[in-house]
């Protein structure tokens, strides 16, 4: 789960758009679509 949210912390930077397949997030409880909107990201 580290290595989702290391990743995660650096998209966050790289990217401002982020497409999910299938229902499914970096991390299993969809924590990320909070910490990505913090960030202004769609």
């Amino acid at each position: 789960m580290q290595k989702r949210r290391e990743f995660l912390a650096g998209a966050a930077k790289e990217y401002d758009i982020f497409h999910f397949h299938f229902g499914n997030t970096f991390l299993p409880d969809y924590s990320d679509l909070a910490y990505l909107k913090q960030f202004g990201k769609n």
